[in-house]
């Protein structure tokens, strides 16, 4: 573009060179021509050569001066002009317009030079494009250069929080799951099992302990654990406020000990915790603002807990603690559904489906049940000499009595009133015979009527107890409990204070019902 641009210049100067010449030259000989025809037609004579030459001076001065009139308008009209614009499209050009072209309207050789300069406009413009779009990626790359380094960093901080993400989701979905298992668990025993299965299963540990707080709320007590003692070796209770758990029931506040062989804590006095090993996270069981019991959780490495492990393990016993506590709530609920109201003896309805199963079970075993019916003698006269409020105080007493002198596997339950009966498993008659007369012996001597009032000459109460029994006597469910009751009928119609084994034939079965009045369905 400069050496085409170069030649254009020199074109220039040899074609306005040119057009001066000619336009100069063309216009002297027609100026020239007009003078000699003046002189023609003026007719003068030419006297002397003084004369001529003054006539010769005139033409020269005449043609000098209008070959200068006409070298400066050519110079204006065909370079001034030109070049005038030219210079003034060029100085906005310089300033860095290069978006202005020159007008290319006429076709002389100035027409010819402007498309020149543009073309050459046009091409510095698509450089200083070029050279634009160069410098901005130049930038882009140095300013992504000099970034590298807080990108690097927030790279670093997007993958943790995606990490952290992820161990939170995680940690929901294990709180969903357990949950969903907790729900459905209403017994002790099974939810037990649960929690031990979602330690085992689910959560990253080692060694795990559940312990939850006895009634008088002085001691724990182990419900479960892995890894922490030997089968056989596990001591079932220990006290509020020893070790790290008692610690922890009695401040209700979590524990975290990321290195236990440096821990504060006196494990030896607590058999659990002595055998741990790593780290610790200990944290209650908390219902309504009380601690109900701890759960400790161990893993073998040092400071193996981050913060959202322990905020994840809280999540789950809190979880624990509530359907703990539902678990007690449906427990007792369940129990005030089969025990008498005013002595904590079953009720009669709880007694016949117990009997029911242990009929059930004495058939398949081919093992004898007897069965006891038990009625406070004179007690209406009781309860009309020293009220009612005291009778039921001596219901009561009467039932603490049998019920702490009675087997385990045996069942006590108030049929009504001042009735009681007593199930005694795997009992022949002539066993449950001596049984009934220990009761009786037992009530007449220890039962403590406590504070009888006035009149105080009554020091005791005495009972009778009718006495019959599967297979020997009765073959069902119905006859046990009809032969047992004609059995306590005959007890009281001889005299009270006796027990009266049934016996077939003793007394008609239709004389009984007549005097009971009652009917056998």
């Amino acid at each position: 573009m400069p050496i085409m641009f170069h030649m254009r210049l020199g074109d220039l100067k040899t074609q306005v060179s040119l057009k001066m010449a000619l336009f100069t030259t063309a216009t002297m000989a027609v100026l020239c021509v007009l003078i000699l025809l003046i002189f023609s037609h003026l007719d003068i004579q030419m006297h002397g050569q003084a004369t001529l030459l003054k006539a010769i001076a005139v033409v020269s001065a005449l043609f000098l001066f209008f070959q200068a009139i006409l070298s400066v308008l050519a110079v204006a009209i065909f370079v001034l002009k030109p070049l005038s614009k030219l210079q003034q499209s060029l100085q906005r050009v310089a300033e860095g317009n290069l978006i202005l072209r020159l007008s290319e309207t006429s076709q002389d050789e100035f027409g010819e030079l402007s498309g020149t300069v543009n073309q050459m406009l046009t091409a510095m413009a698509d450089r200083e494009t070029l050279k634009r779009g160069t410098d901005q990626r130049l930038a882009a790359v140095e300013a992504t250069l000099k970034a590298r380094p807080d990108m690097e960093a927030k790279a670093k901080l997007i993958d943790k929080m995606n990490l952290e993400l992820s161990e939170a989701f995680t940690d929901l979905s294990l709180l969903y799951r357990v949950s969903q298992n907790l729900n459905s668990v209403l017994e002790i025993d099974e939810l037990i099992d649960t929690v031990k299965g979602i330690f085992s299963d689910h959560v990253k540990c080692d060694q795990f302990a559940l312990l939850v707080v006895t009634k008088e709320g002085q001691h724990l007590r182990l419900a479960t654990q892995r890894g922490l003692l030997l089968v056989g070796q596990a001591k079932e209770v220990y006290s509020v406020g020893v070790g790290m758990s008692g610690h922890v029931v009695r401040e209700k506040k979590s524990l975290y000990i990321p290195d236990l062989s440096e821990s504060n804590f006196d494990r030896e006095s607590n058999e659990l915790e002595k055998r741990a090993h790593g780290s610790l996270f200990c944290t209650p069981l908390i219902v309504q603002n009380e601690a109900i019991g701890v759960m400790l959780i161990v893993r073998a490495e040092k400071d193996g807990f981050t913060p959202t492990d322990r905020q994840s393990l809280e999540a789950i016993v809190s979880q624990i603690a509530v359907a703990y506590d539902r678990s007690q709530l449906y427990g007792k609920t369940k129990e005030l559904s089969v025990r008498d109201e005013l002595t904590g003896a079953y009720n009669r309805r709880f007694f016949h489906q117990r009997l029911e199963l242990e009929l059930k079970r004495a058939e398949r075993f081919k093992r004898p049940v007897s069965l006891l019916m038990i009625d406070v003698d004179h007690f209406k006269r009781f309860n009309d000499t020293y009220g009612h409020l005291k009778g039921d105080d001596v219901l009561k007493r009467l039932t603490h009595l049998i019920e702490h002198n009675i087997r385990e596997i045996d069942l006590f339950a108030r049929f009504g009133g001042e009735e009681f009966v007593v199930v005694l498993a795997d009992t022949p008659i002539q066993d449950a015979v001596v049984v009934a007369n220990k009761l009786r012996e037992l009530i007449a001597t220890q039962l403590d009527l406590g504070d009888v009032g006035e009149p105080a000459r009554l020091t005791s109460l005495t009972v009778s107890i009718g006495v019959s029994a599967v297979p020997t006597i009765a073959k069902d469910h119905e006859e046990l409990v009809n032969t047992a009751d004609m059995a306590l009928y005959m007890a009281k119609k001889n005299g009270r204070n006796q027990v009266y084994c049934y016996q077939s034939g003793s007394l008609p079965l239709d004389d009984v019902i007549a005097k009971m009045g009652f009917m056998v369905n």
